[in-house]
């Protein structure tokens, strides 16, 4: 997580030369994976990682998230904004 961080916080630095605005909210998710017929839902932290720069690719931070079971997610909206998905234990 500290790689991961460090890396979306570092490239805005480097490439944005903004403000960085960091948040965080509850995400949760139905999954399949149940043998009920609901169905379960995964609980995640979501943290919210916002410049006014373009934006740029975060190979190796989805791989960090992936690993820990976790996602990335990454947007314009009048700026760049990362999401990474932390799942709850």
């Amino acid at each position: 997580m500290e790689q991961a961080m460090d890396n979306v916080v570092g490239n805005s630095c480097k490439y944005a030369g903004t403000d960085i605005h960091v948040s965080f909210d509850s995400y949760s998710v139905e999954t399949s994976m149940s043998q009920t017929a609901g169905g379960m839902k995964a609980e995640f932290l979501r943290i919210h990682i916002k410049d006014e720069g373009p934006g740029f690719y975060f190979y190796l931070v989805k791989y960090y998230m992936e690993k820990q079971d976790g996602g990335l997610e990454y947007y314009n909206d009048n700026g760049f904004t990362v999401e990474l998905l932390l799942r709850k234990a």
